[in-house]
């Protein structure tokens, strides 16, 4: 008597834990949708910007074109305004760490760190550096972290 009402209890609770477990899947994330977002820096993350006002301080700005393509925009206020957009970079995943590249060469990185937040409160976040020259008299540098 036993064997069957075990079998049969064990029966429904694979049943359970099979519907439970197809209803609660996370789809997979593509690489451009974990990386988009507005990034900005401080005075804490580059002492660059240390005499900067707020208002001054470059921010970057990734948009999604497909699942492992993306746009850089980025907008500087200070010494004076430039908007520099890089199109086409392609992010690669090697384990924890996203890498951007262009024309296959890399111009940067996408990772969780900690860093210091524009009020000083340490924190982890995903951070973004990026290092490209742009022309012969242009390039861009920057580390952020996701706003």
């Amino acid at each position: 008597m036993r064997t069957p009402l075990l079998s049969t209890a064990a029966l429904c609770l694979a049943g359970l834990l099979t519907s439970c477990q197809q209803g609660a899947d996370i789809e997979p994330q593509s690489l451009s949708q974990a990386v988009a977002g507005t990034y900005k820096t401080n005075a804490f993350v580059n002492p660059l910007f240390v005499a900067l006002h707020t208002d001054q301080i470059p921010h970057l700005v990734v948009k999604p074109e497909t699942d492992s393509t993306v746009t850089l925009i980025y907008n500087q206020f200070s010494p004076s305004k430039v908007t520099q957009q890089l199109t086409q970079v392609v992010l690669q995943r090697q384990g924890e760490t996203i890498f951007l590249k262009q024309n296959g060469k890399p111009i940067g990185s996408w990772q969780w760190d900690r860093v210091f937040t524009s009020n000083g409160v340490e924190t982890q976040t995903n951070v973004l550096q990026l290092a490209k020259q742009v022309s012969q008299d242009s390039s861009v540098s920057f580390t952020g972290y996701r706003e």
